[in-house]
């Protein structure tokens, strides 16, 4: 499994030797800025998992800075760090997506357990977003095989039952027919099952249970 990374953006040296003092180590990749220009910079090529983010410096500030990262990358969790009297502002910073906030002076345990906590939050997260890619993926190939295994060979079915129909001639011809019709207007039950999913009627894959349902109780109707 790949180290979290996190990015450490204050203009204080001090902090910034704090945070990699604590957190540089085997568990975590640790970069630091010294602004928000060159902490958005480092961002667009790490694409960290956290961001430590001071409130006050010069130049852009801590919530000018998280409105840009939220726009480069929503999912970055970003803990805001502030300083005394400040903690106002910070509670105004989660206003624009902050994950969580920092106190100044914060003590080691308090800087591991925020990280750790922020760490597991964006395992959840990627791993949310693994299971909704391979769930897509495996819609998509459903969708992929109703429509060429089973859409387009049944159109075929559909089209020569109705030739049948129209061309049976004999003296059993009422009794065939019926029959025909029947088969034909089930067929085309089906086909129009199909079509709802592909055109995203049940924009949830059925699960095989559900699929038996629908094709018995499509049956039952006609």
């Amino acid at each position: 499994m790949d180290k979290p990374s996190i990015l450490v953006i204050d203009d204080e040296e001090v902090m910034l030797d704090s945070c990699k003092a604590i957190l540089d180590n085997h568990q975590f990749q640790l970069k630091t800025a010294r602004d928000g220009n060159s902490g958005l910079e480092l961002l667009q090529k790490l694409n960290p998992d956290i961001v430590l983010l001071d409130l006050k410096m010069p130049g852009k500030n801590g919530i000018e800075v998280l409105c840009e990262i939220k726009k480069i990358n929503p999912e970055c969790l970003v803990v805001i760090i502030t300083g005394h009297g400040t903690v106002e502002s910070a509670v105004e910073a989660m206003k624009y997506g902050a994950y969580d906030f920092l106190s100044k002076p914060f003590t080691p345990d308090d800087l591991r357990f925020i990280v750790k906590r922020g760490v597991d939050q964006r395992r959840c997260i990627k791993k949310t977003n693994r299971l909704i890619h391979e769930k897509q993926i495996i819609k998509d190939r459903f969708l992929s095989m109703m429509k060429d295994e089973i859409q387009l060979p049944l159109s075929h079915v559909e089209e020569d039952l109705l030739f049948l129909i129209e061309k049976i001639v004999d003296e059993n011809s009422d009794d065939a027919r019926h029959l025909l019709a029947r088969m034909y207007i089930c067929v085309s039950g089906i086909i129009a099952l199909i079509n709802d999913w592909l055109n995203g009627k049940y924009p949830e894959m059925p699960d095989q249970a559900e699929i038996r349902v629908s094709l018995s109780n499509q049956s039952h109707k006609n």
